[in-house]
């Protein structure tokens, strides 16, 4: 399972993207994969009310079985939580880490590089919970096929 941030969503999601080369394995893996794609919360769900076309996209995904939404609920507890740990101000992604604890999703697929080591810092998950690698870029591919 992964999480498609919504800096990824053009790149994953979008054939005409010039970086969608790179992020095509992650398209190939949800559209091949039952309950392939982690999404959910309140923020993530604004974010795709903001981009009619990818709420489109994630809709039809979760008709077809590929995507899971995740309890709104408990992402936006676990949302806040992960919130108050971290007082840098360029984190603005702690949605990002809540649907990923409350999914288990073992990648995260982003183009935002500024988020990547709060996705990776230790101290934003509960103990002993896995935390996710990132696909950010085509020589990641190897990472779904452990999946």
């Amino acid at each position: 399972m992964v999480i498609v941030d919504a800096s990824a969503w053009a790149v994953v999601f979008d054939a005409n993207n010039k970086q969608h080369d790179e992020f095509s394995p992650v398209k190939k893996y949800i559209e091949t994969n039952f309950k392939s794609l982690a999404w959910g919360g309140s923020h993530y769900a604004e974010e795709l009310k903001k981009c009619p076309k990818y709420m489109g996209v994630h809709l039809e995904l979760a008709k077809g079985s590929r995507a899971v939404c995740f309890d709104v609920g408990a992402i936006d507890k676990e949302e806040k939580r992960v919130a108050e740990l971290e007082e840098s101000k360029d984190f603005d992604d702690p949605h990002i880490i809540a649907i990923q604890i409350i999914s288990n999703a073992p990648i995260i697929c982003s183009t935002d590089k500024r988020a990547f080591p709060f996705f990776k810092k230790k101290a934003l998950y509960p103990e002993g919970h896995q935390r996710p690698k990132i696909y950010s870029k085509k020589t990641n591919r190897d990472l779904l096929q452990k999946l």
